[in-house]
């Protein structure tokens, strides 16, 4: 089985696929899945119009296909729900909105109440990496060491949008799929 993420940032190409990998191998037993490195794409490419495209796409550039989708992106101070009933229903890709971006997933690995709201986002979140880092977050290379570090348990306890990413993921790996979904 072959999962494709696509993403938006240049920072997350390689570190949503290693968070997708943990989250297949740690939270589902499935280590016969091989996750590729994302494709990126810009938010405008993202949209409900042209995603679908975007989705054939990466599709396409796997020599042999890849199985599924997974369609990840940050909301920023979008609502996620309104961006979830505009995406299209499809057999082959699922879509996991970071509520508010990405970091904050990373972030939610804290016991620290106070850096996370109740939806488990994180307003300004690439700026509280600094603070946690002690020095500049740089998206490319430190959202990847992290992925390797989070304690997931932790970051599914914090953040419901990483709930979701990781229902998304078993869901496309046979792991608590609705027989409605497709």
């Amino acid at each position: 089985m072959i999962i494709r993420p696509l993403v938006e940032g240049k920072g997350d190409v390689q570190a949503i696929a290693d968070l997708i990998r943990r989250i297949a191998h740690e939270r589902h037993g499935r280590y016969d899945v091989k996750v590729l490195k994302g494709h990126k794409a810009t938010r405008s490419r993202l949209s409900p119009s042209t995603v679908a495209e975007e989705i054939e796409y990466a599709h396409r550039v796997v020599p042999g296909g890849a199985d599924f989708v997974i369609v990840v992106y940050d909301s920023d101070d979008d609502c996620a729900a309104q961006h979830a009933e505009q995406f299209p229903r499809r057999p082959d890709a699922r879509l996991a909105i970071a509520v508010r971006e990405f970091e904050a997933w990373l972030l939610a690995d804290t016991d620290e109440k106070s850096e996370i709201d109740k939806s488990g986002s994180v307003r300004g979140a690439k700026e509280a990496m600094r603070g946690r880092l002690g020095r500049k977050y740089r998206e490319t290379t430190d959202g990847r060491k992290l992925v390797h570090g989070l304690d997931l348990d932790r970051v599914e306890r914090n953040s419901r949008s990483f709930q979701h990413l990781v229902k998304v993921v078993g869901e496309l790996i046979g792991i608590g799929r609705r027989p409605d979904d497709f």
